[in-house]
C-alpha cells in the first residue's frame, strides 16, 4: 500500500512539474518532473512507457511554448549570432530543438532508472 501511494504521488508531480515545465519552459520543474517519473519507475517498472509516452506528449507541448517564451529565445539567438533584424526568423510556431531538449530531459532519468533496475535484477538473479 505505501509504494502505491508513493507512487500516486511520484505521478501526481510529475504531472504538475510535467505542465509547468511545458508552459514556462523553465527547467527547475523539468527536472523534478524528470526525477519524479525517474522514481515512479523505479516504484513499478511497468510504468516506464507510461512515463516515457507522457514525457514524449509535454516535450511536444514545450515546442508549443508561449510566445514570451519564444521571443526570449529568439532575442538570446540573434544576439549571439545575427544582426537584430533576423529577430523575424528565429520565432517559430513550433520548435523541434525545444521539444527534444525537453524529451531528453524529461525521460532520460526514467530510462536510466529502469536500466538500472534491469540490470540489479539481473546480477542479483545470477
Amino acid at each position: 500500500m505505501t509504494v502505491l501511494v508513493a507512487a500516486v504521488v511520484c505521478g501526481v508531480l510529475a504531472l504538475v512539474a510535467g505542465v509547468v515545465f511545458a508552459r514556462s519552459a523553465v527547467v527547475v520543474p523539468g527536472t523534478a518532473a524528470a526525477g519524479s517519473g525517474a522514481v515512479l519507475v523505479a516504484l513499478v517498472p511497468p510504468a516506464l512507457p507510461g512515463v516515457v509516452l507522457a514525457a514524449g506528449i509535454l516535450a511536444a507541448l514545450v515546442g508549443l511554448a508561449p510566445a514570451w517564451v519564444r521571443r526570449e529565445e529568439a532575442l538570446a539567438a540573434v544576439r549571439s549570432v545575427a544582426a537584430p533584424a533576423d529577430v523575424g526568423r528565429w520565432l517559430g510556431r513550433w520548435r523541434v530543438d525545444r521539444a527534444f531538449a525537453a524529451f531528453l530531459v524529461l525521460a532520460f532519468p526514467a530510462v536510466a532508472t529502469a536500466a538500472a533496475v534491469a540490470f540489479h535484477t539481473w546480477a542479483t538473479s545470477r
